[in-house]
């Protein structure tokens, strides 16, 4: 079943680090009319509202509404991070290894 828009709206927010208070102000609405959107309590959203989401949550449309959009951009830059830092990458291993252990065995 296709994830709903409010959840993925909210999602989005929240990548971008932002309260649904913080959201409402670079958005120029009220925090109850935000949070409306957020409960899916309001059916309809503006075109020109999701042009103000795409800025203010710094991220394209593609990337608030598709699920697994942030998580593939996320892979990608942590692959090139890894990539130029080999010894990252280790340290990094390590430590996914320990918190498995931890807490599979």
């Amino acid at each position: 079943m296709p994830e709903r828009p409010y959840k993925l709206i909210r999602a989005a927010r929240e990548r971008a680090g932002l309260s649904q208070r913080e959201a409402a102000e670079k958005l120029s609405m009220s925090y109850s009319s935000y949070n409306r959107i957020e409960q899916g309590s309001t059916t309809t959203i503006q075109l020109t509202l999701l042009f103000r989401m795409r800025e203010a949550f710094n991220q394209s449309l593609d990337e608030i509404f598709t699920p697994d959009a942030s998580a593939q951009k996320f892979t990608e830059s942590a692959k090139k991070a890894l990539k130029a830092d080999p010894k990252l990458a280790v340290e990094l291993s390590n430590e996914i290894l320990d918190a498995i252990s931890k807490h599979f065995c």
